[in-house]
């Protein structure tokens, strides 16, 4: 048995972006086919830091720690958030289940990928 007390989280800075997504067979549901949380912090259109974290496309909670160069210090462009979508999905193991199957959590976690990191861009008026 196992009880938790209490979490504690730092406040993000103000030009950081914290993003959690959760994709699940019902808004009622507790248990998500995939998910993603992101913290990123950009100074124009250059990334200077992001933490990814990546739900149920692994036997456990899967941390993104390692970024390939063209993302770690470079440009948020369509083109990056691609190849980063292409990167992460590389690294997840997903299984098959009853909420879906290892393919559909992988297409998942990459249109949850393109769809926050797309939408950063359309608030910083680069579009897509």
């Amino acid at each position: 048995e196992e009880l938790i007390t209490h979490i504690s989280m730092r406040v993000p800075a103000p030009d950081e972006l914290c993003i959690f997504e959760k994709l699940g067979n019902r808004h009622a549901m507790a248990i998500s086919v995939a998910s993603l949380a992101m913290r990123l912090k950009a100074k124009g259109d250059r990334i200077e830091m992001l933490n990814v974290a990546l739900g149920s496309v692994g036997p456990t909670v899967m941390f993104i720690e390692k970024f390939p160069e063209f993302l770690e210090y470079g440009e948020l462009t369509k083109n990056t958030i691609e190849e980063f979508a292409k990167f992460v999905i590389n690294k997840a193991t997903p299984i098959d289940d009853i909420r879906g199957s290892a393919k559909y959590r992988l297409l998942a976690i990459k249109g949850l990928i393109l769809r926050t990191l797309s939408d950063l861009l359309i608030i910083k008026g680069k579009g897509v």
